[in-house]
């Protein structure tokens, strides 16, 4: 094991060049199994940052944000997509979005309410990027970067003044676009890296569809994953 973290180090200032800061790091990976395999790595991730962070100013920290996702998505009273569209919320106010042009003058208005004192806003920058990592970057990756690929897409019709609050509702078609290109995505990648389709899919997490029906969905393309890591 390398005690400087020189491959991370190389990566994360890769990031810092390309986008800036700061870089939000969710991880996703299980914190607890009966059998520790992927858990193990949870804590190294975490004593990498801490390491890379002392090295930093305080004000370019590797934000680092872990939570088990597929813990929480086997739990009733956890709701995975409330929680990833919360974090989405947060990630868009620290890191902001790219915005070349002027935002329509009626989201001034909306924005100054009563104030006798309306300020347009001429332009937006953003600065950092989120960074989302799982075990294999597949499935729970793909879908926390649609939840929060889904928040970005309102902020943004919003901003050129197609919508008129920053929300898109599940069931719109710009969801739905949006939801089978990362779908048709995840699919192509996780066919290439796993050798089946993604095992867990939007649905899966919203848990909209018929249990039935998308366990054993879930559960053929987990066996035909692991029959291709096994034996292909």
């Amino acid at each position: 094991m390398d005690p400087y973290h020189s491959a991370p180090a190389l990566h994360f200032n890769d990031m810092f060049r390309r986008y800036g800061f700061p870089i939000i790091a969710l991880n996703l990976i299980k914190t607890k199994e009966k059998s520790p395999r992927e858990s193990i790595l949870h804590p190294v991730f975490e004593q990498t940052v801490d390491y890379l962070n002392q090295f930093l100013p305080a004000d370019k920290k590797i934000k680092y944000v872990a939570w088990d996702m597929s813990r929480a998505s086997k739990s009733a009273d956890q709701d995975v997509i409330g929680w990833l569209e919360d974090f989405a919320d947060e990630v868009l106010a620290t890191t902001g979005f790219f915005h070349s042009g002027r935002e329509p003058f009626i989201n001034s208005l909306r924005r100054a309410r009563n104030s006798t004192e309306v300020n347009r806003i001429l332009g937006r920058r953003q600065s950092g990027v989120v960074r989302t990592n799982c075990i294999d970057c597949l499935d729970r990756t793909n879908a926390a970067q649609f939840v929060i690929g889904k928040r970005a897409l309102s902020y943004q019709l919003y901003a050129i003044g197609v919508l008129s609050h920053p929300s898109i509702p599940f069931d719109s078609d710009a969801t739905n676009l949006l939801n089978g290109m990362f779908h048709d995505h995840g699919d192509t990648i996780a066919l290439q890296y796993g050798g089946s389709y993604l095992v867990n899919t939007m649905e899966s997490y919203q848990k909209i569809s018929p249990s039935w029906k998308s366990h054993s969905r879930d559960l053929i393309e987990a066996i035909r994953r692991f029959y291709s890591n096994s034996f292909t």
